[in-house]
């Protein structure tokens, strides 16, 4: 039989200040009030919850009218930082997705208000084989008493090294005590120790950086590749030779083939073009017997790129 009644262990870390005000929320009792100094946590990664009124307990989704089934893991994310206390800190495994992709943009968003987030760790493929491929993140965060709006750092890494292959066999070493390393230095740095106190360290050698909460805001992504730093520092050597982009010189929309437009074409597909020089050998055929699979009218200057058999590595630049 359920009993609602906190059991006297739980006093020393029961809080008033802790998870949503809604009816629902308010109906789950003690577990609403749980104030946690250090929470540690991964959430299920599998399965949609649609019952409406469950969602309403979750104040991550009151903006999200529209969506009919929320995958667990978002619920979960609201659900650990409401188990802690303002200060609180919280050290959650997520996938990839939650950090990445539009779908989750307002989970994002919701998060970045609640909470301060310290670090992301980008796990490798191969973190949690044989038991599961799917891409992960360690992500570290504390949790606010009010909206910061003055900017912090952020710091972000790539773990290259999982110490073991896709099937769970070890492979080598982890680079797991060097990432440590370098974010208990930046942590140090930035007076904001995670347990206890951390003695700054020389930083591990491992590809790590330091982004700002407003570029974070701005650009509305967590995962740490995302802001990997050779990448920054290829985008900013571009930068400071021309302030154009390739956006500004080319067409954002490819014209598409009308059939019914046309008597005969010049039909290309990966077998027009030659590996070795990259020239194109189009086939003429009548539009109407042109495969489904002519979808784009191309133009001289045009350069394409099969996504067909990658390993063949067949590019084209179109001619005259």
């Amino acid at each position: 039989e359920y009993v609602s009644e906190h059991p006297s262990a739980w006093a020393h870390f029961l809080t008033q200040d802790a998870a949503s005000d809604t009816h629902r929320a308010r109906s789950w009792g003690a577990w609403n009030r749980l104030g946690c100094d250090v929470l540690l946590t991964n959430p299920p990664f599998a399965g949609d919850i649609d019952e409406p009124d469950l969602l309403a307990a979750y104040e991550s989704q009151q903006a999200q009218h529209s969506k009919k089934a929320v995958s667990r893991e978002h619920l979960f994310v609201e659900r650990a930082i409401d188990l802690l206390k303002p200060g609180g800190r919280l050290a959650i495994v997520l996938p990839q997705g939650i950090l990445a992709n539009t779908t989750a943009t307002y989970l994002r968003s919701w998060l970045l208000q609640k909470c301060r987030v310290l670090g992301v760790v980008g796990l490798h493929q191969n973190a949690f084989a044989p038991y599961t491929g799917v891409k992960t993140a360690i992500i570290f965060l504390t949790k606010l008493e009010k909206p910061q709006k003055a900017p912090y750092n952020v710091f972000f890494a790539v773990s290259q090294s999982a110490g073991k292959d896709s099937s769970g066999r070890r492979s080598g070493e982890t680079d797991y005590d060097e990432i440590a390393k370098s974010l208990n230095s930046f942590l140090a740095s930035e007076g904001m120790p995670w347990v206890g106190k951390i003695e700054a360290s020389a930083p591990g050698n491992i590809s790590a950086e330091i982004v700002t909460s407003d570029e974070v805001l701005r650009t509305g992504r967590l995962d740490a590749e995302h802001y990997d730093p050779n990448t920054r520092r290829l985008e900013r050597r571009l930068r400071s030779l021309s302030s154009e982009t390739v956006g500004g010189q080319v067409e954002a929309k490819v014209p598409r083939f009308k059939r019914a437009a046309m008597r005969e074409i010049a039909y290309i597909d990966i077998s027009s073009v030659d590996q070795r020089t990259g020239l194109t050998h189009p086939e003429c055929i009548a539009a109407e017997d042109a495969p489904s699979r002519a979808s784009y009218l191309v133009s001289p200057g045009d350069v394409l790129v099969s996504t067909v058999r990658p390993e063949r590595n067949v590019v084209a630049m179109i001619t005259e």
